[in-house]
């Protein structure tokens, strides 16, 4: 096992927001910075910048990985741009959206997303004024979902769907043309857990290979499922210490139709001050078309009978090929060693 110390970093500094970008992990802390964490085979090295006085709580980067949306507090908004020659800078701060959305409520950001059809385009739900999609350079928005309370939100690559997390620690799938909800992912083990944990909706999730698959959080585990039958393909245990923990951050490194697996990675992290990042990596691909690559497993169940009778095989995986103590300030390579 090799361990490797992390920067120094005040009492108390607490992750509070991950995400990924093509080859780094962007964190977000209680202390209002963004750190960029970079991993090789020889070393872990971080960079970043102050990005407020408040805590981050979320992120989103664009897919060409110039852009960057933070959200501190509540609701302050601000676009960074990266350039070569200065690196990250503040374009832009949101304004707040129309009062008359929701007449004498706060304005609380609870999830971002970019478009990947419209360039420069975010979309961004709130607690009490549904999810509205904000043109940055000219600070405008449009009204796509107007719903009460979204405690988070995940959109499809092709803008249509919007999923939303409900009180069965699952995912509500809304279609944002028709403005209606078209479905409910389902966990079998749902029903096993308390009546509190059933209520807790601010959870994140992900839709991966080209929106064909979403990733849910849920307590002590992620849900992966297939958007078009509705099927949960695989689930993915988080470590001993954490099954009763919901699991608080999640992300998804990028994917396309043309690279299911040799860069595919799931992270996930909850929230306290006991943390681990966990990383799962898919490690095999079976040639079949239109499947979960595999198993992206980690400590989880075969894949399910409806892929074996298809004569798909669960693949070789191996579980937090990236672990990390957080509070204790390390991070942990696994025998298998770090990914490339």
């Amino acid at each position: 096992m090799v361990v490797y110390r992390l920067d120094d970093r005040s009492p108390g500094e607490e992750i509070t927001f991950m995400t990924w970008s093509t080859a780094d992990f962007l964190l977000g802390t209680n202390a209002g910075d963004v750190k960029v964490v970079r991993v090789n085979e020889e070393e872990m090295t971080f960079d970043g910048f102050q990005a407020s006085h408040h805590g981050i709580n979320f992120m989103a980067l664009d897919r060409a990985g110039r852009l960057l949306a933070v959200v501190a507090r509540k609701s302050e908004l601000c676009i960074w741009n990266w350039t070569d020659e200065d690196g990250w800078s503040r374009e832009h701060r949101l304004p707040a959206p129309d009062s008359r959305l929701a007449v004498g409520e706060p304005v609380a950001i609870t999830s971002l997303n970019w478009s990947n059809v419209e360039e420069g385009t975010l979309i961004v739900s709130y607690l009490n004024h549904g999810v509205l999609q904000w043109k940055v350079a000219t600070q405008t928005f449009d009204s796509l979902l107007n719903i009460d309370k979204v405690y988070s939100g995940s959109l499809s690559p092709d803008g249509r769907f919007f999923a939303i997390p409900n009180r069965k620690l699952t995912f509500d799938l809304h279609d944002l043309r028709s403005k209606s909800k078209v479905d409910t992912f389902k966990d079998p083990e749902a029903l096993t857990h308390s009546a509190s944990l059933l209520t807790q909706q601010l959870r994140p999730g992900v839709f991966l290979h080209e929106g064909r698959y979403f990733v849910g959080a849920s307590v002590g585990k992620i849900n992966l499922w297939n958007t078009t039958r509705n099927i949960r393909a695989q689930h993915l245990n988080l470590g001993e210490d954490f099954i009763d923990a919901p699991v608080a951050f999640l992300t998804v490194s990028q994917t396309g139709a043309d690279d299911l697996i040799d860069n595919f990675r799931i992270a996930t992290c909850v929230q306290g001050p006991k943390q681990q990042i966990e990383v799962w990596k898919a490690r095999e691909y079976l040639k079949a078309a239109n499947i979960l690559p595999a198993a992206v497993a980690g400590n989880a169940a075969p894949v399910t009978d409806y892929w074996m009778n298809r004569g798909c095989q669960a693949a070789t995986v191996v579980a937090g090929l990236i672990g990390g103590i957080i509070g204790g300030a390390a991070v942990r390579a696994f025998a298998n060693g770090l990914p490339p």
